[in-house]
């Protein structure tokens, strides 16, 4: 058998293998996350949606421990909002809300360039 009909062997009986024993179902919640409630925050300035943001949420009353808590927007300036990254919703409480975007501006090309002197 040559090297690369090898190689393919073992890549077919890697990938059933894969298949057969499957990948985790989920991430486990931490054993301390609180009950979430579902959280969708629509951002908009002057009256228009802000897409590619990114919303941080900080807690105002959990003491020491912070979780991680924000989403970003889609085109219609809705943000879906997650704890831990990974699980949909927030525990109950008063958070500040930190909103980050950044635009890139490229100026126009100018009609007429300067002359090198």
């Amino acid at each position: 058998m040559n090297y690369s009909l090898s190689r393919f062997v073992l890549l077919i009986f890697c990938s059933i293998f894969l298949f057969s024993t499957g990948c985790p179902s989920g991430r486990q919640a931490p054993p301390d996350l609180p009950k979430l409630y579902r959280c969708v925050i629509h951002l908009t300035q002057e009256n228009q949606p802000v897409p590619d943001a990114i919303l941080s949420l900080r807690s105002v009353n959990f003491g020491n421990k912070q979780w991680t808590i924000g989403g970003s927007t889609d085109e219609t300036g809705k943000a879906e909002i997650f704890t831990e990254t990974y699980f949909k919703g927030v525990p109950a409480g008063e958070y500040k809300i930190i909103v980050s975007k950044t635009e890139v501006i490229i100026p126009p090309t100018p009609a007429v360039l300067p002359e090198n002197e």
